[in-house]
């Protein structure tokens, strides 16, 4: 099990903290961005053949030597200190990596 964030939460977590940054009252602290939900790897497989439509195979192995079982971040914190929230689901997550990918490469303007 792992914890997975769409991009733009990331992004704006990092706007959160940056907010947080300005106030003149503030203590130095440390923040999981997190959605504290895990998902296995069988899943985002799963996620992955229903947002693409394929009918994806995938070969089942041991987990690899060293791998925790389950990694998933608090997210309390961040959510008390900065207000901030995961807004994406774990199908969001693959529908939006799917149709990116679908898209091909393209410009941003910023």
């Amino acid at each position: 099990m792992r914890d997975y964030i769409h991009v733009l939460d990331l992004a704006k977590a990092h706007i959160a903290a940056l907010d947080y940054l300005q106030k003149d009252e503030r203590p130095a602290d440390v923040f999981n961005v997190s959605t504290g939900e895990g998902a296995s790897v069988k899943q985002i497989i799963d996620g992955l053949a229903k947002a693409s439509g394929l009918d994806i195979q995938a070969e089942i192995r041991e987990r690899r030597a060293g791998d925790p079982p389950h990694l998933v971040g608090s997210s309390k914190r961040i959510n008390e200190v900065l207000g901030w929230h995961a807004e994406s689901t774990f199908e969001d997550i693959l529908e939006s990596a799917w149709s990116a990918w679908q898209a091909g490469p393209r410009l941003i303007d910023v």
